[in-house]
């Protein structure tokens, strides 16, 4: 009777582990729709001017898979029909992502594609369901037409301020025409695209900011805090200035570290013009910046270049103080520094009067 107990007593565990083990396991994957790729507008003529915006965002249907999920969706790139060898412009939560000119422009010069010549390229979306990636299902694919640009030298990508902090005009405006107003670049010590080390120094309002790595975009796209360490991702916390005043900026997305510690400008300079001077107009006369209406220290314009030429900037019109430098599109002008070799083509230029920082970035 004993040893019958027992083996009851054995049973009936087994049948409580079996069930506990039931209740908790992963629900079921069932075979539903799959994502669908909302179909872009297809024809994309890459250039350098465009470089730095938005070539494309691409939007798609989150799918059915028999319980509620969350995927992690990717926008995958490929020459070829079976997606041999493809290539991933980008990855969200969300059912859209941004891919940039730039991105595509490298991802069609590492497939040795000819720049200027239209290529057919395809286009899917991919959709993880779990950790493992044991379950993914795809969209079908879309074709664009691409035509790819001989690329200059990689230089280091721009990071931008956004916030209520510096242009009061414009404050937290975000879109891809606001450099230079609503987004403010940052500048950098170090032109090497291995380097991503950033600085800012100049007159700030009380108030927050973000650090935003594409006009336009929000989402992962930006620098912010999360319990006072530095972080990229969504929804993070803002960086805060406690009071008016000229602060120095810096950060590096690399070690994710920054500084924000206040600004002795007392004794800074305010000059009454910036310009630029070359060969462009036959060293006489200067192309004209404006100071930023926030700030007499941050001089910026738009430049087209029309030939590839040397030039510098200079002050009040005059030789007494100007800066050059052999670095582009970052540099630190150095006072009577060298002539600076600027190629053919647009570009937002700044320059900080303080530090002597500049940029000379390509824009459409």
């Amino acid at each position: 009777m004993k040893n019958i107990l027992k083996h009851a007593q054995y049973i009936l565990m087994v049948i409580f582990v079996l069930s506990a083990c039931t209740d908790t396991k992963d629900p079921i994957y069932q075979q539903g729709d799959n994502p669908v790729l909302n179909s872009p507008t297809g024809y994309y003529t890459l250039t350098l001017e465009s470089k730095p915006f938005i070539m494309e965002t691409f939007t798609w249907s989150k799918g059915e898979y028999g319980f509620e999920a969350a995927p992690t969706f990717t926008v995958q790139a490929s020459l070829n029909e079976n997606f041999k060898d493809s290539v991933e412009l980008a990855s969200a939560n969300a059912t859209f992502a941004s891919v940039t000119v730039a991105k595509m422009n490298a991802v069609m010069l590492n497939w040795k594609c000819t720049p200027g010549v239209a290529k057919n390229v395809y286009i899917r979306i991919k959709a993880v369901l779990n950790s493992a990636e044991t379950v993914i299902t795809y969209s079908d694919p879309t074709i664009i037409t691409v035509i790819p640009f001989k690329d200059l030298a990689p230089t280091k990508a721009p990071l931008y301020i956004v916030g209520s902090t510096l242009n009061q005009d414009a404050q937290w405006k975000n879109t891809t025409d606001a450099i230079g107003t609503g987004l403010i670049p940052l500048f950098t010590d170090v032109n090497d695209t291995k380097d991503l080390t950033y600085t800012y120094t100049g007159y700030f309002k009380a108030g927050g900011f973000k650090v935003i790595v594409e006009p336009g975009t929000w989402g992962a796209q930006q620098y912010g805090l999360k319990n006072g360490n530095l972080v990229k991702e969504d929804n993070c916390d803002n960086f805060t200035i406690p009071a008016d005043g000229y602060y120095t900026f810096s950060m590096d997305a690399k070690a994710m570290t920054f500084s924000l510690l206040p600004y002795n400008a007392s004794g800074a300079t305010t000059y009454t013009a910036v310009g630029l001077i070359g060969v462009f107009n036959s060293w006489g006369g200067d192309f004209a910046l404006s100071a930023m209406n926030f700030d007499p220290h941050i001089w910026s314009t738009t430049f087209t270049q029309e030939a590839t030429g040397e030039l510098k900037f200079r002050a009040n019109n005059d030789w007494a103080t100007n800066w050059g430098s052999t670095s582009l599109p970052f540099g630190i002008g150095a006072l009577n520094g060298p002539n600076m070799a600027l190629d053919k083509g647009k570009y937002y230029v700044q320059i900080n009067t303080i530090t002597g920082h500049y940029m000379f970035l390509p824009v459409k």
